[in-house]
């Protein structure tokens, strides 16, 4: 009872949520799930078991959505990435200290960011109640950049960290005084490699009037990002660290959520263009 018995019951609810996400949504799977919430919630009210079990339907049915309407009209795309925002805040706000309410505070945040221009005032809240809410937290950092981020147009650029190949330091102030695109990639991201070719030629028309390239590259492991760098002659400063786009120093100083992803920099050394 109890404590002793959270595990077992994490256990089922992870194995019903398995079988939902991999079922139609009025599948026997689902409705055991919901099944498990229910009976939870009714028996402990507001425990960690009641938020986890809550947490797990809600992204199980968001999963069975996105599955069913794949390929469907926009409108329906649109119609479902609204029911997931307005999921997510209904549970940060009813479970805010559910251990899964930092992570549904980086969907949602993420979530209201891919929803274009209108949503990132709301993006940058719920980054910030995550960073200020839960400070101690590992996604409190990249939140904080991502807020950073959001923020970075007209400021200067702050970036730092060591090449890829022999992991020299870099700061903006090696590439001082010039136009720079920084450019966040992943050997796994669609079209890197074309992409990478896509800078190279930029970077002939336009180096010599003073056009710098800098390349993060956000796998886990440098080996990789090397290869592709090499095999395509790309000019310029390439920087790596480990971790990932989830956990990469590179990425979480500006909270980069996916690849590719790019900065404009002014000759002032002053980010124009954040996205």
């Amino acid at each position: 009872q109890g404590a002793a018995q959270e595990p077992w019951l994490k256990q089922m609810i992870d194995g019903s949520a398995a079988a939902a996400e991999a079922s139609p949504a009025d599948s026997p799977a689902m409705k055991r799930l919901v099944q498990w919430k229910e009976q939870i919630e009714k028996a402990a009210p507001k425990s960690a078991a009641a938020g986890y079990a809550a947490f797990r339907v809600l992204t199980s049915e968001y999963a069975v959505k996105l599955a069913a309407g794949a390929g469907g009209k926009q409108d329906d795309v649109l119609k479902i990435q609204e029911w997931w925002r307005k999921g997510l805040e209904e549970f940060v706000k009813a479970n805010p200290q559910a251990e899964d309410a930092p992570e549904a505070l980086l969907r949602l945040a993420v979530a209201c960011e891919f929803a274009g221009r209108d949503g990132e005032a709301d993006a940058k809240k719920w980054y910030e109640t995550l960073a200020k809410s839960y400070p101690q937290h590992a996604y409190a950092a990249k939140a904080e950049g991502a807020v950073r981020r959001l923020t970075s147009e007209g400021q200067p650029l702050q970036l730092s960290g060591r090449t890829i190949g022999n992991g020299t330091p870099f700061t903006h102030a090696a590439v001082a005084n010039k136009v720079v695109v920084v450019y966040y990639w992943a050997t796994w991201g669609r079209e890197a490699a074309n992409e990478l070719k896509f800078l190279a030629e930029l970077h002939k028309t336009y180096g010599p009037k003073g056009l710098e390239i800098v390349t993060i590259c956000l796998d886990d492991e440098a080996a990789k990002g090397v290869q592709v760098l090499n095999a395509g002659q790309i000019p310029g400063t390439h920087l790596h660290a480990p971790g990932g786009l989830e956990k990469s120093p590179l990425s979480v100083q500006y909270g980069i959520q996916m690849v590719p992803h790019a900065f404009l920099v002014a000759k002032d050394g002053k980010v124009s263009n954040r996205n």
